[in-house]
């Protein structure tokens, strides 16, 4: 006759077993490499800023530039603020934050390009290069920039178009600084 395994018999984890496990587990430190990536980002954007010649300091700001011209301005303090986020996130989920920091700096292209562009483009596929040279040189929001304006601005006018962009913006930049209104 078999013997019957009572409750008593089976193996009891003590909080002392469980510890040594979690002890002996490696904590992921993706996010911390994250941080480290944003603040070099942080610093290579900061030094595009500057007539330094290097290889991909050139590239990175040129691209920056283009995608989302005047951002660029934004963009060292943006990398700054994701960097802490990502390093000083205790353990708590900062996805949301850190895209919601991303995004402030494309969103301030699309503003400062319909108060400061009032260059009226032609439609097709050249408006892509109009953009990105403009864009580059500082002249507009970019091609992502300069899109998302255009866009809005025919649909919703350039007023309309900044009052969705500040509400946007302060949705932006509460979430991105875990800042609640009620309380």
């Amino acid at each position: 006759m078999a013997a019957k395994k009572t409750p008593a018999s089976k193996k009891k984890t003590t909080a002392s077993s469980r510890s040594s496990k979690a002890a002996s587990a490696k904590r992921p430190v993706r996010r911390e490499v994250g941080a480290f990536i944003c603040f070099f980002l942080a610093v290579f954007s900061l030094l595009g800023f500057f007539d330094i010649k290097a290889i991909f300091i050139d590239v990175f700001s040129s691209a920056a530039k283009g995608l989302m011209g005047y951002g660029f301005y934004a963009l060292p303090a943006v990398f700054a603020v994701m960097s802490v986020i990502l390093f000083f996130h205790g353990g708590r989920p900062v996805k949301l934050r850190v895209w919601c920091c991303f995004l402030i700096a494309p969103l301030l292209g699309v503003m400062m390009h319909l108060f400061l562009n009032d260059t009226e483009y032609t439609g097709g596929w050249k408006i892509l290069s109009e953009l990105w040279n403009s864009g580059v040189s500082l002249g507009s929001g970019g091609v992502f920039g300069g899109l998302v304006a255009i866009g809005m601005k025919a649909v919703f006018s350039k007023v309309g178009s900044v009052m969705l962009l500040i509400g946007l913006g302060i949705f932006l930049g509460l979430v991105a600084f875990n800042i609640s209104p009620i309380k």
